[in-house]
């Protein structure tokens, strides 16, 4: 029987990431219906107070007497002008609905994308701070100044220790960078030198 490959958990995730950065251009779209009534029953009212008004300015129209014209007045042009600016405002807020709609659901769009970035570097560091497979702790040169990976090419041909307790003010090196293997330690303080006093 052969045994099953185990799964590397930083693959598992690094996959996970690239699914999650496929769906970033997906949007989900509202159904919108608060606004689209709105828009209708808006334009209906302007619509029919525009008619009414018109209906009202023929009816005047046909008479020069005053008494006759001013059921068309009352009826025809108050009430379309009523209708007219109930349309308006019905309108109106069928427009500001919508843009309170799209700017909450850009406002989801950039939080979720933001939690997508923010997952990503957090994997990007986790990644960086692991070591490599079979990568061991840092090494120093004979009389060295630097910490380095123990694959580093500075380090070829040269005789090398694992890094100790007394390598912690060492500098990194940049060619290899052994952050990634060199856990943080913590800088050793130095107790201040006492005066002799004569």
């Amino acid at each position: 029987m052969s045994a099953e490959p185990t799964r590397d958990p930083v693959d598992d995730r690094v996959q996970l990431l690239a699914d999650e950065a496929a769906g970033l251009g997906r949007e989900r779209r509202g159904s919108g219906q608060a606004d689209r009534w709105l828009a209708v029953s808006g334009g209906i009212g302007l619509t029919l107070g525009v008619v009414l008004i018109l209906l009202g300015w023929y009816g005047s129209a046909r008479t020069t007497l005053e008494f006759e014209q001013t059921p068309y007045l009352i009826s025809g042009g108050l009430l379309g002008l009523a209708l007219v600016v109930a349309g308006g405002l019905l309108y109106a807020c069928a427009w500001l609905t919508r843009l309170v709609r799209d700017n909450q659901q850009q406002q989801a769009r950039t939080a979720a994308h933001q939690e997508r970035v923010e997952a990503a570097l957090a994997l990007l560091a986790d990644r960086l701070a692991a070591p490599a497979a079979g990568e061991a702790a840092p090494v120093v040169t004979a009389g060295g100044t630097m910490l380095h990976r123990p694959s580093c090419a500075a380090t070829a041909g040269q005789d090398v220790r694992p890094a100790g307790p007394d390598d912690e003010g060492l500098a990194l090196c940049g060619l290899c960078r052994p952050e990634a293997v060199a856990a943080p330690r913590p800088r050793a303080t130095r107790r201040p030198r006492e005066r002799k006093t004569a």
